[in-house]
């Protein structure tokens, strides 16, 4: 996958925080206990999926309603989960903000290779406008309690803590130009702009010289644990497929159904299980999990440049095969 994985930019404002779009079943339950068992607005508002596995939640829309309407309703919903969840460890996503909530889900999914995870931190020095910070001590904490965090890890960090708000206020914002930045703002981009610029130029020196079959195995890798991660249920479908590719025959195995009923998740999932892979496996790691149990050659057609033709899909199957990555000569072949 083309890096760096994730940017980060962070001043000196935590942001809003959101009501949960869903809630588990033993939160709800948590929640309407917490108030008696008969808070009106909160089960007016949460309506359980019959259709959902886990029997979750949902926020009903909001269309329809005034923007000052809904803020009200907002707010109280916010007061009634909040105070029944506080101090709960694991209900604390209740209390964080969206900037935060995108934060770490990013840096979860990423955690494998922090490396081209790039955080930046930007403070101003002389705050003495709301506007650009925080006046709030509760959400001032969680908002040095997240900067802690992100500093701790082994990410590519760059922060800088003298910024001056008085010069960044006087400069000319509505042309926008770098050079009407104040001096120590302009220290700051320029460090933010080498340091990604170097980062983005070894990686398109990379992709070059990666062959265009790693190229072709690494999104089909992409593609497979996109959708594995997407079944529910289908143990037998999937079980069936594992115990055919672990096997020693040489039949075949045809799963068919209608467009869209799942077939290409169901296979992937199968995949994903065999070789034991998990969510933050890289490209490398997959291809070292492959060779030690079992040799499969998976194409899932149409989703990457060299499977949108019969000729190539074979022909790139046949040089994974080869184990041979280097780019191959043109082959003749009558049309």
């Amino acid at each position: 996958n083309p890096q760096p994985n994730l940017l980060v930019l962070l001043g000196q404002r935590y942001g809003w925080g959101p009501l949960p779009s869903s809630i588990s079943k033993e939160a709800y339950d948590h929640i309407l206990e917490f108030h008696n068992n008969s808070n009106d607005l909160f089960e007016e508002w949460y309506k359980q999926d019959n259709n959902d596995v886990y029997e979750r939640y949902y926020l009903k829309d909001k269309k329809g309603l005034k923007k000052k309407e809904w803020e009200e309703i907002e707010t109280k919903l916010k007061e009634h989960i909040q105070a029944a969840t506080e101090n709960i460890p694991e209900y604390e996503d209740f209390h964080k903000s969206a900037t935060e909530l995108e934060i770490r889900d990013s840096l979860k999914q990423f955690d494998g290779n922090k490396k081209n995870t790039f955080i930046y931190l930007r403070d101003f020095d002389d705050i003495s406008d709301e506007t650009y910070y925080e006046d709030d001590v509760e959400k001032q904490a969680k908002l040095a309690i997240l900067k802690t965090d992100l500093r701790a890890p082994n990410y590519a960090l760059i922060e800088s803590t003298n910024i001056s708000l008085a010069a960044y206020k006087d400069s000319d914002k509505d042309e926008e130009k770098f050079e009407d930045l104040s001096d120590d703002l302009q220290i700051f981009c320029k460090k933010v702009y080498v340091h990604y610029s170097l980062n983005i130029s070894r990686e398109i020196k990379r992709y070059k010289q990666d062959s265009e079959l790693e190229i072709e195995l690494q999104e089909q890798h992409t593609f497979l644990n996109k959708k594995a991660k997407v079944v529910l249920g289908r143990e037998t479908e999937v079980d069936e497929i594992k115990n055919f590719l672990t096997a020693k025959n040489e039949k075949y195995y045809l799963l068919y159904g209608k467009s869209g009923s799942g077939k290409s998740s169901v296979m992937a999932k199968a995949i994903y299980d065999i070789f034991d892979l998990k969510d933050d496996d890289s490209f490398s790691d997959r291809e070292h999990k492959l060779s030690d149990k079992y040799k499969v050659i998976y194409r899932f057609i149409g989703t990457a440049a060299h499977t949108s033709t019969p000729r190539d899909t074979y022909e790139y199957i046949y040089w994974e095969l080869h184990k041979d990555t280097e780019k191959k000569p043109f082959i003749e072949h009558d049309d």
